[in-house]
């Protein structure tokens, strides 16, 4: 009998699923990350800001290490705002935000998703019924239910950049 540890699986598909976007979004152009198949949607750029924003706030609800958004300086170099993740946002304020270069933003966000590695990789068992007035979740909740929900929020954002990719004919990661 085959015995699994749910923190262990829990880590390693919210791993996972940041490595694939990653792996989605990394050879797309600049042109690409932009593009947005009409006035209402998001681009793939926006979606991948918005997902690492989110993630910072994880990272800082599990180690209460300062966001990476904050060390970097990224919103006074990419001029955006300094609060905010985009959620909430009508359609006009984030297709009003401007993109960074391809490679700055992929920059931030693979800092982002390490940092979030690394705080789950510090997690024990004993602390996921630690109660928490989580930044990400938006108020109380406990060490589980940000790791939950965040798995559950970057795998909503990876099917969305994996769609849109297709809507540029191109492959995403369900159809290599």
């Amino acid at each position: 009998m085959r015995v699994v540890n749910g923190l262990s699986v829990l880590r390693d598909r919210s791993k996972q699923t940041r490595a694939r976007i990653v792996n989605v979004v990394d050879p797309l152009t600049d042109e690409q990350l932009a593009w947005r198949p009409n006035p209402r949607a998001h681009s793939i750029g926006f979606t991948l800001w918005h997902t690492a924003r989110a993630d910072d706030n994880v990272q800082l609800d599990l180690t209460g290490a300062p966001l990476e958004w904050e060390r970097g300086e990224w919103a006074r170099r990419w001029g955006h705002p300094e609060r905010g993740v985009g959620t909430g946002w009508d359609d006009e304020r984030a297709a009003a935000l401007p993109l960074p270069p391809r490679a700055e933003l992929l920059d931030y966000v693979r800092r982002v998703f390490g940092s979030v590695d690394t705080a789950l990789d510090a997690i024990e068992d004993a602390r996921l019924d630690t109660a928490l007035k989580s930044r990400f979740m938006g108020g109380d909740s406990t060490v589980g239910e940000v790791i939950g929900a965040c798995v559950t929020h970057d795998n909503r954002h990876l099917g969305e950049i994996e769609y849109i990719k297709g809507l540029l004919g191109l492959r995403g990661t369900a159809t290599i």
